[in-house]
């Protein structure tokens, strides 16, 4: 599953109300210029995992913190479900 970046930025913006709706986002925007920190991280990761029906299970505190929005979504589609092939 691909997660697309306009979802991500979905995500951010219902998480992050002191964004301002006319700022643009990129991939390589840092979280923390955006005013998320771990808690909020975490936060759209759980609303993410709801909304994307993502694998949380496969996260542990070896999993490095994303620093970007573009890290984020890696993050994202590298817990999307594992679908084999029949």
């Amino acid at each position: 599953m691909t997660i697309s970046f306009d979802a991500l930025c979905e995500l951010v913006r219902g998480a992050v109300s002191t964004l301002p709706a006319e700022k643009s986002l990129s991939e390589s925007d840092g979280l923390t210029a955006l005013g998320i920190d771990s808690i909020t991280t975490l936060n759209i990761v759980m609303e993410a995992g709801e909304r994307f029906e993502l694998d949380l299970e496969r996260l542990d505190e070896d999993t490095p913190p994303p620093t970007t929005l573009g890290e984020l979504r890696q993050l994202l589609i590298d817990l999307s479900p594992v679908t084999s092939a029949a």
